[in-house]
């Protein structure tokens, strides 16, 4: 667990629980099914291979999020985020914020909250809701759902 400064963790190979705590963090899951929890703080938080649950709600800082490998889940605050999922079936939603949002390889659920979003499916059969506010969502290739969204690219139903 983190403290009130700034914070390097690295769970390295297993099933770790990462909490970065206040301020500015780094949080490394390495191999394993990893808990990670952002806390406050513009924080930079990395699964590794491994079905992740990745959790930033308190929404303190602008974040920047990958789930790399696995099927993962990743919510994240509300501030103006960057989450991308990685290669799997993940589950990725967001409170609000201006954000950006990718799913990645797999067939993955995308929800942007409130806030301007830009969401990408990437390749698989994916859903995207945008939420609230002017959203651009881009299915990718495969047939994708598209729902609350101003703009729709590579969207099939």
């Amino acid at each position: 667990m983190g403290d009130a400064g700034t914070d390097f963790l690295d769970g390295g190979t297993g099933d770790d629980r990462l909490d970065g705590g206040l301020d500015d963090d780094t949080l490394n899951g390495g191999e394993g099914d990893d808990v990670i929890d952002g806390g406050s703080g513009n924080d930079l938080l990395n699964a590794g291979p491994g079905d992740d649950r990745l959790i930033d709600i308190l929404g303190l800082g602008k974040n920047t999020v990958f789930g790399e490998a696995g099927d993962d889940f990743l919510i994240s605050g509300a501030e103006d985020d960057h989450v991308e999922g990685g290669d799997g079936n993940d589950v990725i939603s967001d409170v609000a914020g201006t954000n950006i949002i990718i799913g990645g390889t797999g067939n993955d659920f995308l929800n942007g909250g409130g806030g301007d979003d830009t969401i990408s499916g990437e390749e698989g059969d994916d859903t995207l809701q945008g939420g609230g506010g002017t959203d651009t969502l881009d299915g990718g290739p495969g047939t994708d759902v598209c729902t609350e969204g101003e703009t729709l690219i590579n969207c099939e139903l």
